[in-house]
């Protein structure tokens, strides 16, 4: 029954148990399905993230980093052993498995059809493009998600301890754990605040075993973000709200924005602990976006850090939905309409572009514009709340239809591919290897570890201690990155020293002429 409106004409709408774990079954099998479609990678640390789950079974140590993310890794290490596809079913099952908690939570919550909830996350685009693959962002928007769940549900132990687990993989969660603490001293909650504690200790005690500082984590977490706070370019503050249509989809946002305007101006219930952590951390990420002055880790602009917030705006999306059913006029629907409508015109003004997955291009696009206005018209009409959750429904997979694209594989991976099948058949595995590219180790299905006579990486410490014979797997995308690593080496190093190295093939070009793979031997 809602609690906002007493009654419980649809309480129909509220699934089975069964019924609920069937859907989330489906809809983790639809994900796994679309990994066969959108075969290419959206970022090459999906790889890298599978290199770095292998590499925890000969050094466990590998996993501590704040890249790492070792909440993360301690999950999917055992997975990785059975290879990528054990991977792409379980994140599957991890991403259907936040569809399943944000049902749970609206359902707690007292709303009479927490179905929507699940429709609003389970087709949110960068959601399901993203649900399959190797990132931490989907689990941690598990556990957030269900952080609140228990909050909600009044176990506050178990909130803490979940929050708590947010930060060994994302160090955004510091922020929101920080006010959740402020939250539980001030009801006097002191072991509840104290568990919010556990499991940064449990990360530094390592950390502090592994190096010898018993201030791991803190340098860690400085260290890791001054070693990318140029590394990377920053989009600008505005980059995340410019973006945010792309990532959860045009209803997801329309309805979004109706849930703050029924909240702002008809007075409903705002739901703090969902929509404050939602805020804090969509925030904190426009502010390390900023480019006239630097604040924290440069991130590039990277679309994925939003899905955290996902379920969090699914829920919300799925009680504005159900609130606008409850109306009996259109005088009450006034100020939901008016804010959605508010957003369409930005998002026909200013939004309506292609972008690249990391920003817009110049060439226009009308797309998310209808997907927000079919959002807009389909709750105008006086629907039951059944057929208007059916309705939305089919509005969410039909906008889902028109905006996701799966993912090519592109020309780099391509000559990566290439690359390797040539690689294979030469035997380059008989001489000891010096490479950096992800995707040579993920192509190649080893570890550093696995190469029986070696491999490394290219600087200038391990191409001057390399022994003849050496082979060096020099790209253009990884080999070089000064910014980053300062004693890297551009290949034009190799090329002013003919005595020392000889080229073994020619350069392999993409077509585009973007990114090339050269190969020398140590002769010297």
């Amino acid at each position: 029954m809602s609690k906002e409106t007493g009654s419980t004409e649809f309480n129909f709408l509220k699934l089975t148990s069964s019924q609920l774990l069937g859907l989330t079954a489906f809809t983790a099998l639809g994900y796994i399905m679309y990994s066969f479609i959108s075969d290419g990678l959206y970022q090459h640390d999906e790889a890298a993230h599978f290199i770095n789950m292998r590499s925890f079974w000969f050094d466990p140590s590998v996993i501590l980093s704040n890249w790492a993310k070792p909440g993360y890794k301690i999950l999917t290490a055992p997975f990785a052993l059975l290879g990528p596809f054990a991977l792409v079913i379980f994140n599957s099952i991890i991403a259907a498995s936040s569809c399943f908690v944000g049902y749970k939570l609206m359902e707690r919550l007292g709303f009479k059809a927490p179905v929507l909830a699940f429709i609003l996350l389970m087709i949110q685009p960068f959601w399901l493009q993203l649900s399959f693959r190797n990132y931490s962002e989907s689990i941690s928007a598990l556990i957030l998600i269900s952080a609140i769940w228990a909050h909600y549900g009044n176990k506050y132990w178990l909130a803490a301890l979940l929050l708590s687990y947010t930060a060994t993989i994302r160090q955004e969660m510091y922020p929101i754990i920080a006010v959740y603490g402020v939250y539980f001293l001030s009801k006097v909650k002191i072991k509840e605040a104290l568990l919010l504690a556990v499991f940064p200790l449990v990360h530094n005690i390592f950390g502090w075993i592994d190096s010898g500082d018993p201030l791991y984590l803190i340098n860690s977490v400085l260290g890791f973000s001054s070693n990318i706070q140029d590394a990377y370019p920053r989009q600008g503050f505005d980059h995340y709200f410019k973006m945010a249509l792309t990532v959860f989809g045009g209803a997801g946002m329309t309805y979004f924005f109706a849930y703050l305007g029924q909240g702002i101006f008809q007075n409903k219930k705002i739901h703090w602990f969902i929509l404050i952590p939602a805020l804090l951390y969509f925030f904190m990420h426009a502010f390390f976006s900023i480019q006239s002055f630097k604040i924290g880790p440069s991130t590039g602009g990277n679309l994925r850090y939003l899905i955290v917030i996902a379920p969090l705006l699914a829920v919300l999306g799925g009680i504005a939905i159900e609130r606008l059913a409850t109306f009996q006029s259109m005088q009450e629907k006034r100020v939901a309409l008016i804010t959605m409508s508010i957003f369409a015109v930005i998002v026909l003004v200013f939004l309506s572009y292609q972008n690249n997955n990391i920003v817009f291009t110049d060439q226009k696009d009308y797309l998310p514009f209808i997907t927000v206005l079919l959002s807009i018209l389909i709750v105008l009409p006086k629907f039951t709340l059944q057929r208007l959750t059916l309705a939305v429904t089919g509005v969410v997979f039909f906008s889902g239809f028109l905006t996701v694209k799966p993912f090519p594989k592109n020309p780099e991976d391509e000559l990566v591919f290439n690359f390797v099948e040539w690689a294979q058949k030469n035997n380059i595995e008989e001489h000891p290897l010096l490479l950096n590219h992800t995707m040579l180790y993920y192509y190649m299905g080893k570890v550093q570890q696995e190469f029986e006579l070696g491999a490394a990486p290219i600087n200038q410490e391990t191409v001057d201690s390399a022994k003849v014979g050496t082979y060096i797997i020099w790209d253009s995308h990884y080999s070089y990155r000064p910014n980053l690593r300062k004693n890297s080496l551009s290949h034009t190093y190799f090329l002013e020293r003919p005595e020392e190295f000889r080229m073994v093939i020619n350069p392999m070009l993409t077509p585009n002429q973007r990114f090339g793979i050269f190969m020398f031997e140590k002769i010297k």
